[in-house]
Formats: structure tokens, sequence, C-alpha cells
């Protein structure tokens, strides 16, 4: 495995043990975050363990945790909000 790998794994572990804590500090179980982002609780459980999940996925869970907002840093200048005014 190169160095690389290994730190794509540190990343999403990392980030699996994050959305746990923020899932548990909104006082949601696995089950409820599923319901409220319209994925399946095995999906959620998934990426709390560090598996590998795509962009839409990420997306749905930051909206449903009220944390969307965290995609502006990621972007860099471009709000969401000009975002979405592409497709009014």
């Amino acid at each position: 495995m190169s160095v690389y790998s290994k730190i794509d794994n540190y990343i999403l572990q990392e980030f699996g043990a994050r959305l746990k804590k923020e899932r548990v500090r909104q006082g949601l179980s696995q089950e409820d975050l599923a319901a409220l982002s319209g994925l399946t609780r095995v999906s959620i459980s998934k990426m709390e363990n560090g598996d590998n999940f795509n962009f839409l996925t990420l997306i749905k869970v930051l909206r449903s945790l009220n944390k969307l907002d965290e995609i502006e840093k990621i972007l860099g200048e471009n709000k969401t909000d000009d975002l979405l005014d592409l497709f009014k």
C-alpha cells in the first residue's frame, strides 16, 4: 500500500469519527440520520467506520446535519448560494 493510500484511509477514518461525534452531539441515531438524509443506516455506519463514499453522499449527510456550509471551505471563495443561483 502506498503512503498516499494510507493517508487517504486515515482521512476517511478521521472523517468517520468526526461524523459520528457530530451525529451523537446532535442526539441523532444512525437511523435518524439515515432518515433525514435519504440514505440507509448501513451507509451511515460505513461512513462512520471510514469506508469510502461518494461526494453526493457527503452533501446529503452534511445537509441533514445542518453543516452544508462547510462545503464552502472546500470550494474556496465560491459560496453555496452562488452555486444555487446557477440553477434558478
